[in-house]
Formats: structure tokens, sequence, C-alpha cells
């Protein structure tokens, strides 16, 4: 078991890989639900949603495209690489994307 100073105990490795994938599997359900029934979504999603409309791609594809913009304005917002939040970025959108686009089609 691993102690911070204050008594805590941080998670493991496996309980946070375990605990992301949860909450992102939760979340891609939940946006893609919202989605699929046009009952409303969050700001970035619901955008994604009606460009894949106007334009004919997918939302997976347009939530990806939201993704890299996204990292490309932190480097510039924070005018460094910070690789740790970058590689982040890029596995939480790789799973959130595609899992929102299935999401989607299955209700």
């Amino acid at each position: 078991m691993i102690t911070t100073q204050d008594g805590l105990r941080k998670p493991t490795t496996l309980e946070t890989i375990f605990y992301f994938s949860l909450s992102l599997f939760i979340n891609a359900i939940g946006n893609g639900l919202t989605v699929a029934a046009n009952m409303g979504s969050s700001m970035w999603t619901a955008s994604a949603a009606n460009i894949a409309l106007d334009f004919n791609f997918s939302i997976s594809w347009v939530l990806i495209f939201y993704g890299a913009i996204q990292i490309l304005i932190n480097i510039a917002l924070i005018r460094r690489f910070d690789w740790p939040s970058i590689l982040g970025n890029i596995i939480f959108i790789s799973f959130f994307a595609p899992f929102v686009g299935l999401f989607k089609q299955f209700f």
C-alpha cells in the first residue's frame, strides 16, 4: 500500500487505469445517448455532432480533430511541449471519440 504524508492511500497504477477506463466508458455512453436522442449534450460534443451532420463526417473523426486542435492550443498557451499532458490527451481522445460514435449508432 502506498500512503502519502497525510495518511491517504494513493491508488495503484492498475486502479488508476481501471477508474480512468470506467469513467471514459460511462462518459462516452452519456454523450452518445444525448447525441443520438438530440436531447442536448456538452458544448463540444454538440458542435461536433452538428459539424458531422453538416459535412457528412463521422462524429468520431470530428472529435479526434477537436482533440488534436486542443493539444496544439495547449502547446501554444504554455509555450512548451508537456509530454505527459499530450500523451494523456491522445489516449483519452483515441478511446472517447470512437466510443461516442459507437454509442451514437447503438442508441
